[in-house]
């Protein structure tokens, strides 16, 4: 018996469009905030599935690997997007510009992001969520933290790195609890 030819990779990726398309815009949109980002990232995933479907054919596209190539481009574009905002605010300190007020929906968000984060810290062991609250929730300094919890810089450090770690993951799971209930 002949082993069948595998199928078109432009097929295949109709197919998959048409499957899932949608489901990735909704989980895009809360992330990036507009349709026009969300769509354009919805975009590259499945041009990046194309093109390793056509680099191997051995890939299996499938729900999971679109959303880890959607979650990548989204990291990539927010650090690419923190990394501009940096330079800018930079910029405005040197020019000794005072920054602008917030909208309301700017406002918005920050108050969301602020209570999905402490909701998220309440999930963490301790010794991670007195670390990444001190950190990133009160603002505080690494050195201000490690008094403060009576360990050295470097574990303060450490502790907030594996505490960002989780809190990702956490907010990651709520959003796809959240976009599967849609």
């Amino acid at each position: 018996m002949a082993a069948r030819p595998p199928p078109d990779p432009s097929s295949l990726l109709e197919t998959l469009f048409i499957t899932y398309a949608d489901r990735l815009y909704r989980l895009a949109l809360p992330r990036v905030g507009s349709s026009e980002d969300a769509e354009d990232l919805v975009q590259e995933t499945f041009f990046r599935a194309l093109r390793e479907l056509r680099r191997n054919a051995e890939t299996h596209v499938t729900w999971p690997y679109l959303v880890k190539i959607l979650r990548n481009l989204v990291r990539n574009r927010y650090r690419n997007t923190a990394r501009a905002s940096a330079r800018l605010e930079e910029y405005a300190q040197e020019a000794k510009l005072a920054p602008r007020p917030e909208d309301p929906e700017t406002a918005w968000r920050r108050a969301e992001t602020r209570r999905l984060l402490v909701s998220a810290a309440a999930e963490l062991p301790e010794r991670y969520r007195e670390a990444f609250v001190l950190m990133f929730l009160r603002d505080r300094s690494a050195d201000e933290t490690a008094d403060r919890m009576g360990v050295s810089v470097k574990t303060v450090r450490e502790q907030c790195r594996v505490a960002k770690h989780r809190v990702r993951q956490w907010l990651w799971k709520q959003e796809l609890r959240r976009v599967g209930d849609v």
